[in-house]
């Protein structure tokens, strides 16, 4: 009964840290939203939205499920208390982001004109679109980043990370706009995986330091096998979501009009991004913790119904205020 209800509040400490940041991003990405709404109308929200989910779709597939995997992988270690293992995966994550990374990066460039003519509707922007490539690298290196906080357990920072990207990303964004006005959106878009990295990079390096033994590459090669064959199918699941959302986000830009791809922008924030931010909370604890206890199987058992116990205490008021509040906020945003 104890260990029940210390599993209990420490799900609640994690949930309450991570919502709280998420909470403010929240409120942080409503003024960004409506700031850009009334700098550049209807227009400036739909485009930005359909700049930011090609870079995110790109993002998804260059990152292969790694990020994922790799949070998996570091909490593992840590639970087997194998600091060889988690030097290895550590130096995994790294090496394979930065290939995959610059793998990302040079697809995205190399098709530019195509993905301009297809998705922006416009092969004229293939400059443009060269410019987000390097926006889908930084974006890898974020999320990989991410990976290695999460994996360790590092909820205060992920919190940190998490509120502090979001401030600083929509200061320097607006203060982009303001001076460039239209001509500065593809800046806009870009400040966004440019401080993430930074930011994961200043947090990645408060990390304890991994050993400094030699590791072969046979070592890292089953490392990287692992997290492929697993990653590839995550991504997968997530992809196929992110290509419906891009291509949507597409058809609407094309055959209704730069307004009508806004408002679409709008409700989807509401219905998306801000509701999912209670599982999101959750999830940044609850993933390498299952992942810790997952050979026994009661431990993983109790483990799951007390989360998904709370997933439905949390989110079903937020989701009953929002369907109550959704025409307000679409005016609003």
């Amino acid at each position: 009964m104890a260990d029940e209800q210390a599993s209990y509040r420490r799900i609640l400490r994690s949930s309450s840290i991570i919502g709280g940041a998420s909470v403010i991003n929240v409120a942080v990405g409503l003024v960004r939203i409506k700031a850009l709404a009334v700098l550049l109308g209807p227009a400036g929200v739909g485009i930005v939205g359909l700049y930011t989910q090609l870079m995110t779709t790109a993002s998804m597939l260059a990152t292969m499920g790694v990020s994922t995997v790799g949070a998996r992988q570091v909490a593992e270690a840590i639970a087997t208390g194998d600091a060889r293992q988690l030097a290895t995966v550590r130096k995994a994550i790294l090496w394979g982001t930065l290939v995959l990374a610059a793998a990302g990066a040079l697809v995205v460039w190399s098709l530019r004109t195509v993905l301009a003519r297809y998705v922006l509707g416009n092969a004229e922007d293939a400059a443009l679109v060269g410019w987000l490539a390097v926006g889908v690298a930084l974006s890898v290196a974020g999320v990989a980043q991410g990976a290695l906080i999460q994996g360790m357990r590092r909820i205060g920072d992920m919190a940190r990370l998490s509120v502090y990207s979001s401030l600083l990303n929509t200061v320097l964004g607006l203060l982009i706009l303001w001076f460039c006005g239209a001509a500065g959106l593809t800046a806009f878009v870009l400040t966004a995986p440019i401080v993430g990295f930074l930011l994961g990079h200043w947090y990645v390096s408060k990390l304890p330091k991994i050993e400094s033994s030699t590791i072969d590459i046979g070592e890292l090669s089953r490392q990287w096998k692992t997290l492929l064959r697993l990653g590839v199918a995550i991504m997968g699941a997530g992809l196929a979501a992110s290509f419906i959302q891009l291509g949507i986000r597409s058809y609407v830009g094309n055959h209704l009009g730069a307004d009508a791809l806004g408002h679409f922008q709008a409700a989807s924030t509401i219905s998306m991004q801000y509701v999912g931010f209670v599982l999101g909370a959750m999830g940044a604890d609850y993933y390498p913790r299952l992942t810790s206890v997952i050979n026994d199987k009661a431990a993983s058992v109790n483990l799951v119904n007390e989360q998904t116990e709370i997933a439905l205490l949390l989110s079903t008021p937020i989701f009953l205020g929002m369907i109550a509040l959704t025409p307000w906020v679409v005016d609003l945003l």
